[in-house]
């Protein structure tokens, strides 16, 4: 334990020189070797002991677990005016679009830690901060993948929320800016919102998804604007 072993030093330090009798060697040991047990025991409280960001991220997705779920769509007009959409396919396969495996693909972002957070429920978080890499280092989408939800990913930041006790993600926030050009020789369309949450939860000891929340507004060219937000609710046994 490093705490443990910088206090055994800067005691060992000062009885060295208690037994010395003023020795003008001791005194020097004293100097040296005191103060460095003590920095050895407080570096913790000032990131000596941070973790990686990349390796706590990569548990975290490893231990979050799929359940059944049920997505309802709510779109909205240019007025503000909220409604339940029709049953369609696109309520689920827009869910699956931003799983954590994907969205949390090695290298897609930059990551950094951030603070140390207390939640509601009591449990100690670390915070790591996620933000996009230059352009030229995007992620180019993968089999399976949808290519507008991959290019909205690679320009996303936000946070995780990482339980101390155990790893796991507690927390995701996430955005892409607004304002961004999808353009094929013309203008196709033009992002302009796309966030997504998503909540667990510790049952037992396995986290399993709560809630997870897709905010997307798209203004089209030549088709009809896309407002919705899609809302999923896991149900895991």
């Amino acid at each position: 334990n490093t705490n443990a072993r910088g206090v055994v030093l800067g005691y060992i330090g000062c009885r060295k020189v208690q037994e010395s009798k003023g020795g003008q060697k001791m005194k020097a040991f004293l100097v040296f070797v005191a103060p460095a047990g003590i920095l050895m025991a407080i570096s913790p409280f000032f990131g000596g002991n941070e973790r990686d960001p990349t390796e706590m991220l990569a548990k975290g997705v490893e231990l979050a677990r799929i359940c059944p779920h049920v997505t309802e769509k709510i779109e909205w007009d240019e007025h503000g005016r909220e409604k339940e959409a029709d049953s369609g396919k696109d309520r689920d396969e827009t869910a699956s679009k931003l799983s954590l495996s994907v969205l949390f693909k090695p290298g897609r972002f930059r990551l950094e830690n951030g603070e140390n957070l207390t939640v509601p429920d009591g449990r100690t978080v670390s915070v790591i901060r996620f933000g996009p890499r230059p352009e030229k280092e995007h992620l180019k989408t993968g089999p399976g993948e949808d290519k507008r939800f991959n290019w909205g990913m690679n320009r996303m930041s936000g946070y995780v929320h990482i339980d101390d006790a155990t790893g796991g993600i507690v927390r995701i926030e996430g955005k892409t800016p607004g304002n961004q050009v999808f353009k094929k020789f013309i203008k196709l369309a033009e992002l302009k919102t796309l966030e997504f949450t998503l909540e667990q939860k510790l049952v037992g000891d396995t986290w399993l998804p709560q809630e997870s929340v897709i905010t997307l507004h798209v203004e089209k060219t030549l088709m009809v604007d896309l407002r919705g937000r899609y809302i999923t609710r896991y149900y895991c046994q």
